[in-house]
């Protein structure tokens, strides 16, 4: 069956190359688009899906090695820990933590607002290992003596890492176990810790309550004594104020302030009757002192003139030349009758204020009428009701008293202004002396009683604030007092409840081992062996980056994947039909590499491919024999040149002699034509190995490879070269520039990313165009031919 070149099956990647005289011409030019397809390679990709991938490629590869060297591993070893643990025996105690406190009848304020039951429960686990628990554990003589005890060079901190704390199911039961190989030490121990916990945890939850019911009745004390003493201070206040009622204060308070205010009238009052005394006294001296001067005149002219003196009658006591023009007699009359009642008034208005009878009553007359009106505006109705009538009473009992003495004053006056004819200046002087000097007095007593009143007011504000503070801070006092008294009723009654935590079983002396603790460790010990091989071969695997899919050669390295080929089978272990299946794929993986090379060979001109690889082991050769195989039964004239000069296989797999060959071609001692040999193939052709010499290197290297590969062209239609691998030798280097291209032969799970890297740098570095990979191993589908079956007559 020919294959003809067929563009769905093809791989083009790039244009056509120019070949030059060196291997046919190729240049640097010619190769620069194989090249470029390779360095332009992607970087490694080291993210998560890449890992994983080539984890899992890992896992497939060393499974069966890492499991059989594992499960080996892991029976020693879980043999050998379970052998190595002694039997134990484990004794255990049960402590009851109730989820919630159930009180009698008072939920009191230490029960309140407690941590959620599972913070509780941790932290009574802890509780159970802190270092005051296990030393109060480990100071009783009997636990002290335990050899187990003395030989610990940390007793608390041994014991404490050697208690098991646990809920069994999650419930409200506190198991504490101890292992060991004493089971009468285990018990005791075990016995100890509980009691400790017990007695230094829950009986000291006891003892805070006790002490807080102390400190409850004692602050009680202390508020009650301060009641005591806020109850004395009002009492001296109130004493002070004369009142404790709100009301009642507020009305002295503005009673005082009231008398104040008619002090302060009373004394301006005094001031202004002094004042005007004093002028009426200026006055009367000044006319004194002018009348002496004028009657001293009088008689000095009387004396100058020598005439008589006539005499004038005095009239009220006004001099005589002073009468000169007075009025009409019936209007004298008239105006001294009205001067006379207006002094009159005047008079008895000075007397009763400088009077020490009247001037009191006056005081006590106008606070009172003050009092009243303050009582008339600013109170409701009902307590004016009830205060007035006294305060009406008492003013018209001191009207009554005041009238009196007023009468008494007018009286007085009316008899010295009935002698006013013979009163003389001088007596008046005299008396309005003695006025200024009551006014003095009384100006005095004044003051004093205005500063007293002043100061009773300011006292009266800040007793009364005082007062008002000390009743809140009562007040205060007697809540508190009110709430610590019921807080410690309801303690008392509280106190004596069942504890949250208690004892529900102690711990007896184990009478069987502890087999179970035994498993734990050897199972884990088995793991540990079973996986730490595996783990390992799949890490070293990991790190030699093998190639295990076709993914890694385009995201990592760019080189193009010219096909894919099955892996080749055991032999014997395919059937008949798997084995046919088997053909068809390799059949079809090899005919499409072969299309995509004719179709090169009719855009490109390519005919001579070095077959290769990295290293050995990589499926090159048997590439390369199939791929000539198939090219020459698609009729195309194939030479099959065998390169690998330290290890042919062609001759022995095409089953030819080995002399001569490439190497006494090479050598001069036949020419090629004589080497190359027929194979069952028709159209292949084989030119094998040779019998290796180091010498021919020599030849390699004097350049007289080109000559031959140009002969090669001329005679074949493709001319395929197995060669060394790429890396170990340096034939593989000398032969490939002379060709057209290299085409890198890989295996799966064989080949790896870093060496395949270095094949490719050497090959550039030579110039050689890399025309793509072939990746042998991988699994592909063939697309079957449907057999449709005919039924033959019968004549």
């Amino acid at each position: 069956m020919a294959i003809q070149p067929n563009s769905s099956q093809s791989d083009i990647s790039s244009g056509p190359a120019q070949l030059t005289s060196r291997a046919r011409n190729v240049s640097q030019e010619s190769a620069a688009p194989y090249a470029r397809r390779v360095l332009a390679a992607a970087p490694f990709d080291d993210s998560d899906d890449k890992i994983y991938v080539a984890a899992m490629h890992s896992i497939r590869r060393r499974w069966p090695l890492g499991a059989g060297i594992g499960l080996v591993l892991a029976i020693a070893a879980s043999l050998g820990v379970w052998r190595m643990q002694r039997d134990v025996y484990r004794s255990s105690a049960l402590v009851h933590i109730a989820s919630d406190h159930t009180p009698l009848v008072f939920n009191t304020v230490d029960r309140a607002g407690r941590n959620p039951y599972e913070i509780f429960k941790s932290t009574q686990a802890q509780m159970i290992t802190t270092r005051f628990v296990l030393n109060n554990a480990l100071s009783q003589t009997q636990i002290a003596e335990l050899p187990v005890v003395r030989n610990q060079i940390d007793p608390v901190k041994w014991l404490g890492s050697q208690l098991v704390i646990t809920f069994p199911g999650e419930a409200e039961i506190m198991e504490i176990s101890l292992q060991g190989e004493d089971p009468k030490i285990l018990a005791k121990l075990v016995n100890s810790v509980v009691d400790s916990y017990l007695g230094e945890v829950v009986m000291a939850d006891r003892n805070r309550r006790l002490n807080r019911l102390a400190d409850l009745e004692r602050q009680q004390d202390m508020q009650e004594d301060l009641i005591r003493k806020s109850g004395e201070s009002i009492s001296k206040l109130v004493e002070a104020l004369g009142t404790s009622n709100e009301d009642q204060l507020t009305i002295a308070q503005q009673g005082v302030i009231a008398d104040l205010n008619l002090t302060r009238n009373q004394l301006t009052k005094v001031r202004l009757t002094r004042i005007a005394a004093k002028a009426e006294l200026g006055l009367l001296q000044s006319r004194l002192q002018a009348e002496s001067e004028k009657s001293l005149v009088k008689e000095a002219a009387e004396a100058v003139a020598f005439r008589p003196l006539e005499e004038e009658a005095p009239m009220n006591g006004v001099p005589p030349d002073e009468a000169v023009g007075e009025a009409p007699p019936a209007e004298k009359s008239t105006a001294n009758a009205s001067q006379l009642r207006d002094l009159s008034k005047t008079l008895v208005v000075q007397a009763l204020a400088t009077d020490p009878e009247a001037s009191p009553l006056l005081g006590k007359i106008d606070r009172l009428d003050a009092k009243a009106e303050m009582f008339e505006t600013r109170f409701d109705e009902e307590t004016a009701k009830a205060e007035l009538p006294e305060i009406h009473s008492k003013l018209a009992e001191l009207q009554e008293k005041l009238e009196a003495r007023k009468a008494e004053l007018q009286q007085e006056l009316r008899a010295m202004r009935r002698g006013e004819v013979t009163y003389s200046a001088e007596d008046r002087i005299e008396l309005l002396s003695m006025q200024i000097v009551l006014a003095d007095e009384q100006e005095k007593e004044l003051e004093k009683s205005l500063e007293k009143l002043d100061d009773e007011v300011r006292n009266f504000g800040r007793k009364s604030i005082v007062l008002e503070m000390e009743r809140a801070k009562l007040a205060a006092h007697k809540r508190i007092s009110e709430r610590l008294t019921e807080e410690v009723l309801q303690l008392q009654v509280e106190i004596n409840t069942d504890p949250r935590i208690r004892s529900l079983s102690t711990a007896v002396e184990p009478k069987s081992f502890e087999h179970q603790s035994k498993l734990p460790k050897a199972m884990a010990a088995g793991l540990a062996c079973f996986l730490f091989p595996a783990c390992g071969l799949i890490w070293l695997d990991i790190r030699k980056k093998r190639i295990g899919c076709m993914q890694d050669l385009d995201a990592r390295l760019g080189v193009s994947i010219l096909g894919a080929v099955p892996p080749t089978p055991r032999i014997g272990s395919l059937r008949r039909q798997s084995e046919i299946l088997w053909r068809e794929k390799l059949n079809d993986s090899i005919s499409s590499i072969a299309a995509t090379l004719i179709r090169k060979q009719q855009l490109e001109n390519l005919k001579t491919v070095v077959i290769t690889s990295a290293v050995s082991g990589e499926g090159k050769t048997t590439l390369a024999s199939h791929l000539g195989m198939t090219l020459a039964t698609g009729g195309h004239r194939v030479l099959l040149i065998d390169f690998d000069l330290r290890r042919p296989a062609l001759d022995e797999l095409f089953e030819v002699d080995s002399i001569p060959g490439i190497c006494e071609t090479l050598r001069g001692e036949v020419s090629w034509t004589a080497a190359v040999k027929p194979t069952e193939a028709a159209g292949l052709y084989l030119l094998p190995a040779g019998e290796w010499q180091g010498h021919v290197l020599e030849e390699l290297a004097a350049h007289r490879m080109k000559g031959l590969f140009e002969e090669f062209r001329s005679q074949y239609d493709f001319v395929l070269v197995d060669t060394s691998p790429v890396i170990p030798v340096v034939d593989t280097r000398l032969v490939a520039q002379y060709a057209d291209g290299a085409l890198l032969s890989l295996m799966r799970d064989v080949s790896r990313i870093p060496q395949l890297e270095s094949a490719c740098e050497i090959l550039q570095s030579y110039n050689v165009p890399i025309l793509g990979a072939v990746l042998t191993g991988i699994e592909t589908t063939s697309y079957h031919a449907k057999v449709r079956r005919t039924k033959t007559s019968t004549v």
